[in-house]
């Protein structure tokens, strides 16, 4: 469960204001959903759902390859 980003990191606003915040702390970032996908299938994953929760989060379901 986490805040996903577009493609540009620019949308939600949200989230990219958790980037500027992660950005100025040193630890962390935000994902795309095509980042998230990319991440899962290296490590033998694969992304089966994205569930939205209260905005701005979603949940993403992977399941094992």
């Amino acid at each position: 469960m986490d805040v996903w980003t577009d493609p540009t990191h620019t949308r939600p606003v949200f989230a990219a204001m958790m980037a500027g915040q992660f950005l100025l702390s040193g630890e962390g970032d935000v994902y795309s959903e095509d980042e998230i996908r990319d991440m899962l299938a290296t490590t033998g994953w694969v992304m089966s759902a994205r569930q939205p929760l209260a905005a701005p989060q979603s949940l993403v379901v992977a399941e094992r390859r």
